[in-house]
């Protein structure tokens, strides 16, 4: 916030874009979600910054997701349009995020066409309540399955909220039940031992 409101976010957004891409550099077999700030996405120029950040640390543009919460998109849903286009056109895609704490309808996720919704973590905190928690979720995973986009569930802590998720539908799971916020070099060593668990031809196939 007070990045956003000093006018400051845009330079800080582009720097921590290019140190993920950097970063990613080291795992070519992985892709790179990376939030982005309403502010940073109404500047008419925001594509072209995401182009120069692709080209100058050379991360091919379909490894990255950039997530974004629906508020900027029902506010200025004609700017939105126009902005997700040109990315799109990039190759990079597009996550709706937090998706169940707001007020993004149909309407809008049809038309803005991402490429993957992820679940606010309030809705599986509620499935410990029992009651309607769980309706809501299916609901909420059945609607994104209509519209064909894949659905990541974000603050799995537990077992069972990951079999619950998967069980709804749910594609990917988030959260610190597989692990918390980790260094790069962490993130090295454990794509390594994932990699050791796999068969000799998948080891191939995963780089």
């Amino acid at each position: 916030p007070v990045a956003e409101t000093s006018g400051l976010i845009d330079q800080l957004g582009l720097i921590v874009l290019r140190k993920a891409c950097m970063t990613a550099r080291r795992w070519p077999e992985i892709k790179l979600s990376v939030n982005i700030s309403p502010v940073q996405f109404r500047n008419p120029s925001f594509s072209t910054s995401v182009h120069d950040v692709l080209r100058q640390t050379q991360m091919e543009p379909e490894r990255l997701r950039l997530e974004m919460t629906e508020g900027y998109f029902i506010q200025h849903p004609e700017r939105a349009s126009f902005v997700i286009e040109k990315l799109k056109a990039l190759g990079v895609q597009i996550a709706l995020d937090d998706f169940g704490a707001g007020f993004a309808s149909v309407g809008y996720l049809r038309r803005f066409g991402f490429n993957r919704m992820k679940i606010d973590r309030s809705l599986v905190a509620a499935l410990e309540n029992g009651g309607r928690s769980l309706d809501m979720l299916e609901a909420t995973v059945a609607l994104a399955r209509s519209l064909e986009i894949p659905v990541t569930a974000e603050g799995v802590e537990s077992v069972e909220q990951a079999s619950i998720l998967q069980l709804c539908g749910c594609d990917e799971l988030q959260g610190y039940l597989f692990s918390k916020p980790v260094s790069p070099e962490e993130v090295t060593l454990l794509l390594e031992r994932q990699k050791a668990t796999l068969p000799r031809d998948e080891q191939r196939a995963f780089g």
